[in-house]
């Protein structure tokens, strides 16, 4: 039996309670779930509070920590570095560890999700109020669904998990088709829209931290669009735009401070902080620092550099291009080494033999950070001027084009942040350009070539892409197969029934 649990931990489910939360084996040795010792129990309503906070952040380490970056940025052409070349070159099989480390992750917000959903309201005292209890559900409704819809876009045939504990003992699961996979999301995200409360984002930074209603259609629009539900999108979209909870940020540099964590433009962002326990803290700020300047707290670690593609996209004057990456003479005033000293881009700066390096999400040496450098600045999952585009591709609805007077209001507003003149209209190109200088570095631009373009076209920008370093111009041919990943070597190697054909989920409906 502890043999067999032991070999349960590595299955494709990801079943991992990380620190803070609870441990595998104390999660797959614990009693049915008809019972419960005095921990599962919550008296209070800070207790239950309590529970949903970690999810904000424990659980999705192990992707954003690196994985995320090599799996997004770098294969998309935005990233540069030598220690992920399969990811530059196309060459991923599916013994890559990123890909391990990122299916475990997302299976394990899943897990926990699925532990509140389930249990809460049998675990809950009655000096509990049920709004409490409503909230807190929601907010793990809305977490399962981010989970799933990264799982789906990653791998489009993913197993759907309600009840965790119905596969401890039989842990073989088939994959499920993509379709039921954005149904489940759908039907996550409706229960989310139905129990979290209604918010207006003000200057009380602090309240801000947790998922409305607000977020959680703008998910849902998203979602929709990336199922070409346009008019959907485009409804839900102006949902949230029209209720005011949202606003842009008047600065483009200051939505990377981390003093301005969960400010008026964060929609959902993951919620870092600096603690005793590994794996807690915003890593981006050592993995993305050039080397030898101190920016990086204890240390540089040069893991990535802007790629040469992303260095000519930004014309005269766009503001973003020096929040996004680092230009030589350039002076931040809120980035300083850890010395002390207010840090200017000297002009030999080469983050992974990239010629430059990266600046968002560094927040420089004299941020606050923990025993391992890493930082509390928030890593955006969604932020309002993402929701602003989603309504202007929405406004396309697949023709590729528009003149629509609000979709190009909404579109210029972003465009006039940046310094930029307004366009008369917004083609699928255009789009694609101002979302990548937009979202740089944020990991939108993989999945955004993906839902943009025809599979013939997204292969055609990949393979155009200069894809090497500061010294070597390099060009590698990318497939329709590399758009997906395979998954994870040791995940099928426990769970077989993932390399077979996806069977239809039983809805129950």
């Amino acid at each position: 039996m502890i043999q067999f649990l032991h070999n349960v931990r590595r299955l494709a489910l990801g079943f991992v309670l990380l620190a803070g939360i609870s441990s595998c084996s104390d999660f797959l040795e614990r009693p049915p779930e008809d019972n419960y010792s005095d921990n599962d129990f919550y008296y209070t309503n800070d207790q239950v509070n309590s529970r949903i906070a970690p999810l904000y952040y424990k659980p999705w380490w192990n992707m954003f920590s690196t994985s995320f970056w090599p799996m997004t940025e770098t294969i998309s052409g935005n990233m540069f570095n030598y220690t992920h070349l399969s990811f530059t070159q196309f060459t991923v099989t599916s013994s890559n560890s990123m890909l391990e480390d990122t299916w475990g992750s997302l299976y394990s917000v899943v897990t926990q999700s699925n532990e509140l959903i389930n249990n809460l309201d049998d675990r809950a005292g009655g000096e509990v109020d049920q709004e409490t209890i409503d909230i807190v559900k929601g907010e793990a409704y809305f977490l399962r669904a981010v989970a799933y819809f990264y799982l789906v876009r990653f791998w489009e045939e993913v197993p759907i998990i309600e009840n965790t504990y119905v596969y401890i003992y039989s842990p073989q699961v088939p994959k499920n088709p993509k379709e039921d996979v954005y149904r489940f999301i759908e039907m996550d995200l409706a229960m989310a829209i139905d129990l979290l409360p209604e918010k207006i984002r003000g200057a009380d930074y602090a309240s801000n931290k947790r998922v409305s209603v607000g977020s959680a259609k703008s998910i849902l629009a998203k979602v929709y669009l990336s199922q070409e539900k346009f008019a959907e999108a485009k409804n839900l979209a102006a949902e949230v735009i029209n209720s005011g909870e949202f606003q842009l940020l008047d600065n483009y540099a200051d939505l990377f401070l981390t003093d301005n964590n969960n400010n008026e433009e964060s929609i959902f962002a993951i919620q870092w902080t600096i603690s005793t326990d590994y794996g807690s803290g915003n890593q981006s700020n050592i993995a993305n620092s050039a080397s030898g300047y101190g920016l990086g707290n204890i240390g540089d670690w040069n893991v990535f550099g802007p790629s040469q593609d992303i260095q000519d996209i930004y014309p005269n004057g766009d503001l973003r291009e020096v929040e996004n990456i680092m230009v030589p003479g350039y002076t931040y005033e809120n980035l300083y080494t850890s010395s002390g000293e207010q840090f200017t881009v000297p002009e030999d700066i080469d983050a992974a033999t990239s010629g430059s390096a990266i600046k968002k999400y560094v927040v420089g040496g004299d941020d606050p950070y923990d025993n391992w450098g890493m930082t509390s600045n928030n890593t955006y999952v969604m932020r309002y001027a993402d929701l602003l585009m989603i309504y202007a591709e929405a406004a396309m609805a697949g023709t590729g084009a528009t003149s629509d007077a609000t979709a190009l209001m909404y579109f210029n507003m972003i465009r006039q942040r940046a310094g930029l003149v307004e366009l008369p209209s917004i083609t699928n190109e255009t789009l694609l350009e101002e979302r990548r200088r937009e979202f740089a570095f944020e990991g939108e631009y993989w999945f955004d070539i993906q839902r943009l373009l025809s599979t013939s076209d997204a292969i055609e920008l990949l393979n155009s892409q200069n894809r090497g370093d500061k010294n070597f111009d390099q060009f590698y041919t990318a497939t329709a197969e590399d758009l997906i990943y395979p998954i994870p070597a040791n995940e099928s190697a426990s769970n077989p029934l993932l390399l077979e054909e996806a069977v239809p989920y039983d809805f129950e409906d």
